[in-house]
């Protein structure tokens, strides 16, 4: 048996082995991150912002005024002060934010979009909805990825906040714009996809990425999305 077969065949026996419900979560899990790689790619490729810089860049735009304390930001996306501040550097040297102390507290630093960061924050918008629009919403219905969006928000882990009294969920992030519009032009046939292998990821990257999943697919406010369905994918 060469070697090519032999890594088949192991690979086989894991995924034979593997009890099923954690074959379809790691099944989902990749299948996403796949999808989302992807089209982050595409942004990337048309707008100039980095995978890492975009959930950054989409939560500024997503507020009434693009700009948010560094701490806010930091908390956010799980990061350490000294880590977001790098992150921070290599968004402003790119001209897309701008820091601006606070005139009441000289302790915090607001982030602010540029014109160019809110003009590449809509433009990234229009790139993500259009691909979702046509490569997602043919495949699954609005109303069936709201329902679902739906129900992971009620999944909560032992390292999330919880008010058992009231029964609430753990914070959803941005404010969801997008599923209304999307809605629209959304199919009902069901999805039926292969699960690709990926290179490893930590977990801290993994769960990285799956925070930024939770945002889509709305990824800005109105006011940057009403153009969405001019763009087609590059």
């Amino acid at each position: 048996m060469s070697g090519a077969e032999s890594k088949s065949t192991s690979d086989h026996d894991v995924a034979s082995a593997m009890p099923p419900a954690l074959d379809l979560w790691l099944g989902l899990v990749e299948r996403i991150d796949h999808l989302h790689r992807e089209v982050l790619a595409h942004v990337e490729e048309a707008t100039g912002v980095a995978p890492t810089w975009f959930p950054v860049v989409m939560h500024l735009a997503s507020v009434p005024e693009p700009r948010l304390p560094m701490h806010t930001l930091s908390n956010a996306r799980s990061m350490t002060t000294g880590g977001f501040t790098k992150l921070a550097d290599r968004i402003e040297a790119a001209g897309l934010i701008d820091r601006v102390p606070s005139h009441s507290d000289r302790r915090i630093i607001y982030a602010e979009l540029t014109a160019a960061g809110r003009a590449a924050a809509a433009q990234s918008n229009e790139i993500v909805t259009a691909w979702i629009e046509r490569f997602v919403l043919t495949e699954i219905a609005a109303s069936d990825l709201i329902d679902a969006r739906s129900r992971l928000l009620r999944v909560t882990s032992p390292s999330e906040p919880t008010n058992a009294s009231s029964g609430s969920s753990p914070p959803a992030g941005p404010a969801v714009h997008g599923p209304a519009r999307a809605a629209r032009c959304a199919s009902t046939a069901p999805v039926r996809v292969d699960r690709p292998r990926l290179p490893s990821r930590s977990a801290a990257e993994a769960a990285d990425q799956l925070a930024i999943d939770a945002a889509v697919p709305a990824l800005a406010p109105p006011a940057v999305a009403s153009s969405a369905r001019r763009v087609s994918r590059r």
